[in-house]
This record gives structure tokens, sequence and C-alpha cells, in this order.
């Protein structure tokens, strides 16, 4: 239907537009049981879901395991639109050297004056390397200057002062920016949004 812009994502949680450059949507996608994923919309782009998680196949029935005969297009006969960037889930898997936490938490590209060496990269979180323990990371994502072929994007752990590997000891809900592109962390220390254990952090220079 023409109503319908994009579809294909599972659950979404964090949907912002760039408030600069080609102010480009960018959803983040929390996966089932293997893969987190960033995703650039398109107009009438298919993610995959249910058939596809991250860049592999998606067999409901055996989630934790990728089909080897995994479908590529929609019904349509379009291949689906590639994720920018995917990491490894914790959930269920202990731990991971090339994870991040259980679940993608949203955020923003930078436009503000604050950061200049962040202008143009998003910045986005991780909840927690935890379902029970306030351990979620700040990331950063910076895009390549000129891509090739498939356009993929790297990632870091934002360097805070006192958590140089971005792990903030809280429960990471959502980001949040200002009208002058400065950014907002917004915590709980409660794995439900409950009680008066939250709190909202502003992103300052040191």
């Amino acid at each position: 239907r023409p109503e319908i812009y994009a579809y294909g994502l599972r659950n979404p949680w964090g949907i912002s537009f760039d408030r600069g450059g080609k102010h480009e949507l960018i959803v983040t996608d929390v996966g089932q049981d293997r893969w987190e994923e960033i995703n650039l919309i398109v107009n009438g782009g298919n993610y995959g879901w249910r058939l596809r998680e991250g860049f592999d196949g998606f067999d409901p029935k055996n989630a934790r395991t990728a089909p080897t005969n995994a479908v590529t297009v929609g019904a349509d006969g379009k291949p689906f639109v590639d994720p920018v960037f995917t990491y490894k889930t914790l959930r269920g898997r202990g731990t991971d050297p090339d994870s991040y936490g259980v679940t993608i938490t949203g955020g923003f590209v930078y436009r503000g004056k604050s950061f200049p060496a962040l202008v143009g990269k998003y910045i986005f979180a991780d909840w927690s390397r935890s379902m029970a323990v306030a351990d979620g990371t700040l990331l950063v994502a910076t895009r390549p200057v000129a891509a090739s072929g498939p356009e993929k994007w790297t990632v870091q752990p934002l360097a805070l002062k006192d958590f140089p590997d971005g792990r903030i000891k809280a429960f990471i809900w959502a980001l949040g920016q200002d009208e002058d592109g400065e950014l907002y962390v917004l915590t709980n220390g409660a794995n439900l949004l409950t009680g008066a254990r939250g709190k909202v952090f502003k992103l300052v220079p040191q």
C-alpha cells in the first residue's frame, strides 16, 4: 500500500532523522537471538524480517542458526535492503568479544558544536551487556567516506572521562537531542521503567 513507507523491521528501538547532511532516516532494530542492526531507511525498502536477521537468513523454528537456503528477496522479487552495521547479541551467549550487549538503543547523528570530532557520526548505545546487571555501552558509528560496494559502517565505544570503554554502569533506555544538536543519555538503574532510579545525562566536553 502507498502509505507503507518501509517494512521488514522486527523491533525498532530508536528512530531519528539526521538534522544535517542528506537528512537520512536511521533506525536501530533489535534482533531476536543473533544480531542487532542499524538501518538506513529508504522509501519502499524491505528489510527482511522475519525471513532475515542482520545479513543472515532467519528460521523462526531454529532462531539461533541461520538457514542454508535463506530467502534473499521479498514477495515482489526485489532484494532485501542490507543493514549498514550489525553486531552479535549477547542474549543467551554469555560473553562474546564481537558484541556490545543484549539490545541496541538508537541515537542521533551528532550535529552539535561541543564535539567537533563527532560531527556527522552516529551516536547510539546498547542497553546493557546483561539482562540483570546495569552495564550499558555508549557507541559511535562512522560511515565510510567512499564505498565501492554496499556501505558498511564501523563502530567503536564512545570514550568518556570516567568510562573510557563507554560502559556507564547503567541501563541505557534512550538518547535525546536538544535544539542545538547536543546529546543526552537516558538511563535507569533497574531493568524496568519503574521507581525513581532514572537519570538524564548531558554529554559535555571534559
